[in-house]
């Protein structure tokens, strides 16, 4: 997919396993095989290059409720989701 758009030393394969890989060792260090959705989402919208509001209201759809309002669970879930990427790429 990416060749056809001129870039011909991406590899998809081996850029899908490195994120695969980063994801696990980000949200399931012992490998039980169980992922939140969110943290998946989370961990990849962290790496995207778009603006971080852009960014911001993304996570603000994901998390909130049909009525617009954000629970504590969400929100701790979203922040120390957010901490795990932090961490790793330091």
């Amino acid at each position: 997919m990416c060749r056809d758009r001129g870039h011909p030393d991406v590899r998809v394969d081996h850029c899908t396993d490195l994120l695969l890989n980063w994801i696990l060792n980000l949200y399931d260090r012992s490998r039980t095989g169980c992922l939140r959705v969110i943290s998946v989402k989370i961990g990849i919208v962290c790496l995207c290059a778009a603006r971080i509001t852009e960014k911001y209201k993304y996570f603000f759809e994901q998390i909130s409720d049909k009525t617009g309002h954000v629970t504590r669970k969400s929100l701790n879930i979203l922040l120390q989701d957010m901490m795990e990427v932090n961490l790793h790429l330091i």
